[in-house]
């Protein structure tokens, strides 16, 4: 589930740089069209049922906080 909430955090944060990895993955045949499709329908999914509203200081805090453990953990690697 950390995974999900990092890959979405992402999504939403780096929304430019989502779309031109997703571009390269599929330019180098790591994405098939399949499984580009299905990610683009969870995307539309999701824009559909959550919406962004501005951020509380708690938000902000816990996003904080994950993208420290997101780089520490890319760090160790």
């Amino acid at each position: 589930m950390f995974d999900e909430l990092v890959v979405e955090q992402y999504r939403l944060t780096f929304h430019k740089e989502n779309l031109h990895l997703l571009k390269v993955l599929r330019g180098s045949g790591a994405l098939t069209v399949k499984n580009l499709e299905r990610i683009r329908v969870a995307n539309r999914r999701r824009e559909r049922e959550y919406a962004l509203v501005g951020k509380s200081p708690l938000v902000a805090e816990l996003d904080g906080r994950v993208m420290g453990m997101l780089q520490d953990s890319i760090r160790m690697q």
